[in-house]
């Protein structure tokens, strides 16, 4: 063992460039996923509030006449909001009992990322069930 030196040199020195790119391509990596991800919380939640306390809206939607002129209304409301920030979106009204109708569409599911906002509408005196509005979206 004459190079004994040698190979230990080698094997350090690999060892440093294996260490150095896992650590260069996890950074890269979760910058990538930062960039991806956005709040939109911060956009939805007080759009859902803005229809939750139009009366007009709210009356209609808790009595069930959620008419398509009724959803241009609530469509026109919320694309206003949606357009700036390059997202699409789907509403569903539903009860809060039976969740299964307020699946999206599965056209929509080829989409990359979609993410579900909901928010309870309530009429004051309680002699009406609540409806839950599900409004689904994506970024365009």
């Amino acid at each position: 063992m004459v190079n004994k030196k040698a190979w230990l040199r080698l094997l350090e020195s690999t060892l440093a460039s294996i260490l150095v790119l896992g650590v260069v391509f996890f950074l890269s990596n979760s910058e990538v996923s930062k960039n991806d991800e956005r709040d939109f919380s911060s956009i939805v939640y007080p759009l859902l509030d803005k229809i939750a306390e139009n009366a007009s809206i709210r009356e209609k939607v808790i009595k069930e006449e959620i008419t398509n002129n009724n959803l241009l209304i609530l469509n026109k409301e919320v694309k206003s909001s949606l357009d700036k920030e390059g997202l699409s979106f789907q509403f569903k009204v539903c009860s809060p009992q039976s969740l299964a109708n307020c699946n999206l569409d599965k056209t929509y599911l080829q989409s990359k990322s979609i993410y579900s906002f909901e928010r309870i509408i309530n009429a004051v005196p309680s002699e009406v069930d609540p409806k839950l509005i599900r409004l689904y979206v994506w970024i365009k």
